[in-house]
């Protein structure tokens, strides 16, 4: 992977309009941005506002998490596969002082990165995990917690299947869970689900999870919980949201 310190002189990348209200498309066909944060993220800038230690935001897209962490004064780490996506959070960072405490890093769990050991003091993944296969999610978890301080807190959000456009899913997830599948969210043909407007936007494989899944993998880590649950998603426009189960996100500390 590739990193980079301050600086703001990149050639200009124009980030994507919004394709609907609070969704900006990803350049690499890995979904959307949401442009509000959730609960969880919320948390992690709280976190990231008080941390001595650097924070990182791993999946940071342009940068939504990323430059709220900077207002409030931390050092952060933002991670993603999209060098584009990088380019556009640098040029949004305005102030000189917040520039030079934000360090970019290409790279993608679990095997095209690599962080420095227990360093962190939070780490957000908010709305990657569920590209990943089951075996990338758990080496991906064990990762991240070894990037952890001692009392570090990893900060986790995933899609679950409590979404308009996978309404028609919802029965196969629930008798998968039901029958005692650890996975019970793999949609090998998610693409079918979607418009043909979203189509391009979006992998061809998808990995929903809900808090009891986050809660297996987080525990199977060794971290411990300090929350976990549902998000309702009242910022995700009509069109997406179905029922206030639309997220899934965790809290989860290093002893």
């Amino acid at each position: 992977e590739a990193s980079s310190q301050g600086g703001n002189d990149m050639s200009r990348t124009k980030m994507p309009k919004e394709h609907v209200k609070g969704w900006i498309p990803t350049m690499n066909a890995h979904g959307f941005m949401a442009t509000k944060l959730d609960p969880y993220s919320k948390a992690w800038v709280a976190r990231a506002a008080e941390a001595t230690a650097p924070v990182a935001d791993v999946g940071a897209a342009y940068g939504v998490a990323t430059l709220k962490a900077l207002a409030k004064g931390a050092r952060v780490t933002a991670v993603d596969m999209e060098a584009k996506h990088l380019d556009i959070l640098r040029q949004r960072v305005k102030d000189e002082e917040q520039s030079s405490r934000l360090t970019t890093v290409v790279g993608a769990l679990p095997d095209k990165l690599t962080l420095p050991q227990e360093t962190f003091e939070a780490i957000l993944v908010s709305r990657v995990l569920h590209f990943l296969e089951p075996n990338e999610v758990q080496e991906a978890v064990k990762q991240l917690a070894s990037w952890l301080k001692r009392g570090g807190r990893l900060y986790l959000v995933v899609e679950t299947p409590y979404i308009r456009m996978l309404q028609p899913f919802i029965r196969t997830y629930e008798a998968r869970r039901s029958a005692g599948a650890k996975w019970p969210g793999i949609i090998a043909d998610f693409r079918r689900y979607l418009n043909p407007a979203e189509r391009c936007h979006a992998p061809p494989r998808l990995n929903v999870m809900d808090p009891e899944v986050l809660h297996r993998i987080c525990y199977e880590a060794g971290l411990d919980i300090e929350e976990c649950g549902f998000i309702d998603r009242q910022d995700y426009d009509p069109s997406i949201r179905l029922d206030g189960r639309e997220g899934a996100g965790i809290i989860a500390y290093k002893r």
